[in-house]
């Protein structure tokens, strides 16, 4: 059958596990005690496993647990006789030093007949002390005051000086005044505030004088209407321009000629209609096969596109004000 073998161990005083003189070591068997568990590592399963306390001195003396370590695992009975010691030493450490402390009433009452009256209106040093702050020495008060005649002796003199006035003699101060600094602190407020606001303005000085014999735009435009330009002085016979409506926002044109009038109306981003009479004049913007003219002063982003496209050969015109704007051409010349 198999065969049982058992092995016997004992807790040193450091606490670690060794094996008894009898005991027969099993292969790679360890036995360590982690508080509160045993662990026994072994390859073989343990049948049965049994913990025996073996006390060294069954009489020694438990007194106030002082020898006691964190190992230690006492019995109920130890625990209640551990608490009971701690009573009787703190009865006997308290009686004492109330029998140190304190007097018996037989002492008291040989006390008490010597003890004389204490008068009930006395007080303390501290309170003396406070009281007497409010008061001046003899030796200080002849420092600090003087008597009615020398008072008005030397008050008649500074005042025969010009070193001292009656109250009613000096004027009363204003409230409202203001020391220097304050002062200077507001008027520079003041001229920051005002400087700020003439950053709007220039001097006289400094506007330019405008010649008396200078024209406006509108003005420079109608006595240009009866000019050509040097580089458009072709004349034909022809006085009126053939145009052909290719879609609302576009007209197909006979080739660019530059100082064309062009009359019709538009419809604005307001889906406003508004009525143009115009010459085309190129402006410094148009391309080579694209002509701009701006006819429009008050409206500068309103631009009159006449293009020229070359693969077919083909002149369109356009009214652009970021977007294409729906147009009606009624004549050109």
């Amino acid at each position: 059958g198999e065969v049982l073998k058992t092995n016997t161990y004992k807790v040193n005083e450091d606490l670690s596990i060794s094996e008894t003189e009898d005991t027969t070591t099993i292969e790679r068997t360890r036995i360590i005690y982690e508080s509160p568990y045993l662990i026994i590592d072994t390859k073989y399963k343990p049948s049965k496993v049994e913990i025996k306390r073996i006390p060294k001195n069954e009489f020694s003396e438990l007194g106030l647990g002082a020898d006691l370590k964190d190992n230690h695992i006492l019995s109920s009975a130890a625990t209640v006789k551990l608490i009971e010691n701690h009573k009787n030493h703190l009865n006997e450490q308290l009686t004492t030093s109330l029998m140190n402390t304190y007097a018996t009433k037989e002492e008291l009452s040989n006390i008490v007949t010597t003890i004389p009256t204490i008068p009930d209106d006395l007080v303390n040093n501290e309170t003396l002390t406070n009281i007497l702050n409010e008061y001046y020495t003899k030796s200080a008060a002849e420092e600090q005051f003087v008597n009615e005649d020398e008072l008005a002796y030397e008050l008649q003199k500074y005042q025969e000086k010009g070193d001292y006035a009656l109250k009613t003699d000096i004027p009363t101060i204003p409230d409202d005044l203001v020391n220097t600094e304050t002062l200077t602190n507001t008027l520079n407020e003041y001229k920051q505030s005002l400087q700020a606001s003439l950053d709007d303005y220039a001097l006289k000085s400094s506007i330019p004088i405008i010649p008396s014999d200078i024209v406006n735009n509108e003005t420079l435009m109608n006595t240009l209407n009866d000019y050509r330009t040097k580089d458009d002085l072709i004349t034909t016979s022809i006085k009126h321009m053939q145009f052909e409506r290719v879609s609302e926002i576009e007209y197909k044109t006979d080739p660019f000629r530059n100082n064309v009038y062009m009359k019709g109306t538009y419809t604005n981003s307001s889906d406003v209609e508004v009525r143009f009479d115009f010459m085309f004049q190129k402006y410094n913007d148009s391309g080579e096969n694209d002509w701009r003219s701006h006819p429009f002063p008050d409206k500068p982003s309103l631009v009159i596109v006449w293009y020229h496209n070359i693969t077919t050969d083909i002149y369109t015109l356009h009214i652009i004000s970021g977007n294409s704007l729906p147009f009606t051409l009624e004549d050109m010349y």
